[in-house]
């Protein structure tokens, strides 16, 4: 399994905060209000922080997966109910929200 954050802390975490998950259900992440974030997978568990850019609806993103480290960007839709992650090699990841 393969997936790419980027984060970093914000004051204003807007659209992005709440849980996403991926089209096959295997990856999980949470985005908290305090600029820190979650990812779970099956087999991995990751935690990073995400920073909202000046592009309105786009963070940056730190991940740290104990072996290995990412960062990336998130783009949430418009209507905030898709979230786009884009890695720092060109890899994307597709989520959708999960309701409350």
């Amino acid at each position: 399994m393969t997936f790419t954050l980027v984060a970093a802390c914000s004051n204003s975490p807007g659209p992005i905060v709440g849980k996403w998950r991926d089209e096959g259900n295997e990856v999980t992440i949470e985005f908290r209000d305090d600029g820190t974030m979650a990812v779970q997978s099956e087999d991995v568990g990751c935690i990073g922080t995400f920073k909202a850019e000046k592009q309105q609806r786009t963070y940056r993103t730190i991940l740290d997966c104990g072996r290995s480290k990412g960062a990336g960007t998130c783009t949430v839709s418009s209507d905030g109910k898709h979230l786009t992650l884009t890695g720092t090699s060109g890899g994307k990841g597709e989520y959708t929200r999960v309701p409350d």
